[in-house]
């Protein structure tokens, strides 16, 4: 599948474009070029160069650039549309906000930070419109490179997609993993707010904090939302919880979830009228007392388990109450601490 490619790496900064071309070369750590103190027009999009040649320099159409307003992160990201000897215009429904007329630092290119501490940036933004895509209108894919841990103190809130956030090692889709990392310390936060439309693939998810029971990932009011090859480990809620949508877990693996050992917080749960499916995934090793590999609990909601480990949890492999649905396909159950399965009331079909 073809993606219209960004890219996260150590040495990045947030106020760059993420990518020159949106192709599969990685990006370098800095900018290809900088225009400081050019002047922009918001209904126009045209940034006018204080010095410099940009058909000289190199600047082409379908180029990246991001709109640096002062702030620690870049506030208009979008394709060139057009370029002279002194102007750049870039495309309208790009990424962030046009910002008001002023004058500001253009950036062509560059590899971004990615997200950190408080920031989710760029992991916010929207990637639907037609100036952030390339010209073929790929999904957008926002490479994360492993040769970071992002290091959040706050929950990323993903905007809506179809967009794609995919770990890498050397090229993108190697299957790298990268790593967005909690800390051990502090109250606990939700890690990942996933949105409508996105997948994750090839991440470690892991730690948040060391009090309360906040969730690792979380899946609410969304629809259509992939996770394959992720790892969700020592959290204090739910490794991932759903309330309502449809999400598919793939190769994905989960343990040492509610390590707050919270009444009825199992590493997966899903509540309300959510419809999730396990696909060869491994749940292991959520030991407390009170923490069921998966657990679906009121509403009308759905669970689909195919070739699926459910091992050394600390109550049921599956607990379902009366009002869902559970089908079980070639799954493995085994040192769980009491059922491998529990079917509550009479209405669960297996």
């Amino acid at each position: 599948m073809a993606y219209t490619n960004f890219c996260c790496r150590s040495g990045g900064s947030n106020l760059n474009a993420g990518t020159r071309t949106g192709n599969t070369t990685q990006p370098g750590q800095s900018a290809d070029l900088t225009y400081a103190a050019g002047g922009w027009v918001n209904t126009t999009r045209v940034f006018t160069v204080a010095s410099g040649d940009p058909v000289a320099d190199g600047v082409a159409v379908d180029d990246y650039a991001a709109i640096d307003t002062g702030g620690s992160d870049a506030a208009y990201i979008a394709r060139v549309t057009a370029r002279t000897s002194t102007t750049i215009t870039l495309a309208s429904n790009g990424a962030g906000t046009n910002p008001a007329n002023g004058t500001y630092t253009m950036r062509i290119g560059g590899a971004w930070s990615g997200p950190s501490g408080a920031s989710d940036f760029p992991l916010d933004l929207n990637y639907t419109g037609a100036g952030i895509l390339n010209t073929s209108a790929d999904t957008a894919r926002i490479n994360l490179k492993d040769n970071q841990t992002y290091s959040i103190t706050a929950a990323i809130s993903m905007a809506a997609g179809p967009a794609v956030v995919q770990g890498y090692t050397t090229t993108y889709g190697d299957g790298g993993r990268a790593s967005i990392d909690g800390g051990t310390t502090g109250a606990s936060f939700v890690l990942i707010n996933i949105n409508t439309g996105v997948q994750l693939r090839d991440l470690i998810i892991a730690n948040n904090g060391d009090t309360g029971s906040a969730n690792g990932v979380s899946f609410s009011n969304f629809t259509r939302v992939l996770v394959d090859r992720c790892v969700v480990h020592s959290v204090r809620g739910s490794g991932f919880a759903a309330t309502s949508g449809q999400f598919t877990l793939v190769q994905c693996e989960v343990y040492a979830a509610n390590q707050s050992n919270t009444a009825n917080t199992p590493a997966v749960a899903i509540t309300g009228t959510g419809l999730g499916a396990l696909i060869r995934c491994m749940i292991h090793d959520n030991t407390g007392s009170n923490t069921d590999g998966a657990r679906l609990g009121g509403g009308f909601g759905f669970l689909t388990c195919v070739d699926t480990v459910f091992d050394t949890n600390g109550r049921h492999g599956i607990l379902a109450a009366s009002t869902v649905n559970v089908t079980v396909v070639n799954c493995t159950f085994h040192g769980n601490g009491t059922d491998g399965i529990l079917l509550l009331g009479n209405a669960p079909t297996l």
